[in-house]
């Protein structure tokens, strides 16, 4: 089997993560195949590349086995050589991406395996919009289980819920005039439900996939019948909030729009007035305003 690993992993900055691997160990079948099973351990290696970084960091040397087929790298760990003695892995804020590689089979099935995981590492201060956007996509509390020995992902992580609101942040920051937010933690908190209504839109678009994938619009058997039809209504419910976000969003950017003033005397002049005449109304100057007392 391929590596099970949850891909999208946050940590708060300065904070302790586990980064978690599940592949089986060797262990032959009756007729002595091994299929893609680890192995061995030693075959097992994880490198990091930090925010902005090209070249990795081996972290190799520090992986774990805490059980049967998990594999584990305790990142941010105050008892490693690197943090000793002060933090120095989890206290870069940004995508931190891990790269797992290992080998699989034997003979003229060995072949390398690979497996990726972004971890994000967060301010504290983003914490709140998590919270707020759990409580409003996700009233239903919907299970989520990211053991790779018992991998369920149904729910919303905390890392998923933040690369939602990162997308919604992407919507508004297309929207004119020209404000942009360069990231969540620094997001206003008094229009914070922008926020979670822009990120609810990219949840709902991984959310209309799955439907996609799962709906059963029309189903029959001996009589019976009955349909599964979430697609539609989620579509119809994304519009709505695109809608929405369209008469928000500006809006919300000109509290944020600064202009100066400058007062300019101009002369009789016939050519400056043939151009303002024969201008559409608004397509001169942003923010002007003409008179000709």
């Amino acid at each position: 089997m391929a590596g099970i690993s949850e891909p999208f992993a946050l940590c708060y900055e300065n904070g302790i993560v586990d980064l978690r691997l599940g592949v089986e160990a060797v262990s032959a079948d009756a007729s002595g195949a091994v299929g893609e099973q680890l192995t061995a351990a030693a075959n097992l290696v994880c490198n990091v590349y930090t925010p902005g970084a090209t070249t990795p960091i081996a972290l190799t040397t520090r992986i774990i086995n805490p059980e049967t087929g998990i594999y584990a790298v305790r990142y941010g760990d105050p008892t490693a050589a690197v943090n000793i003695p002060a933090q120095t892995e989890t206290d870069e804020i940004g995508p931190h991406t891990f790269v797992w590689t290992w080998a699989t089979g034997t003979g003229a099935a060995l072949r390398n395996e690979t497996s990726t995981q972004v971890l994000n590492v967060i301010p504290v201060a983003a914490a709140r919009f998590i919270t707020a956007l759990r409580g409003y996509l996700d009233k239903a509390r919907k299970r989520l289980d990211t053991d790779p020995a018992n991998y369920f992902p149904l729910g919303f992580s905390d890392a998923m819920l933040f690369s939602y609101l990162e997308g919604g942040l992407s919507i508004i920051n297309q929207y004119q005039p020209y404000p942009t937010g360069s990231d969540v933690a620094t997001f206003p908190w008094q229009f914070h439900n922008l926020l979670l209504d822009a990120a609810c839109v990219v949840a709902l678009n991984a959310q209309e996939l799955f439907a996609i994938d799962t709906d059963l619009p029309n189903f029959g058997d001996q009589g019976h019948s009955f349909s599964l039809d979430h697609q539609a209504k989620i579509a119809a419910f994304t519009q709505k909030l695109l809608g929405r976000l369209d008469t928000m969003v500006p809006k919300f950017k000109l509290h944020f729009v600064q202009m100066g003033g400058t007062l300019t005397q101009v002369g009789p002049s016939l050519r400056f007035q043939n151009l303002i005449s024969s201008s559409p109304a608004g397509s001169m100057f942003r923010g002007v305003y003409y008179s000709g007392n």
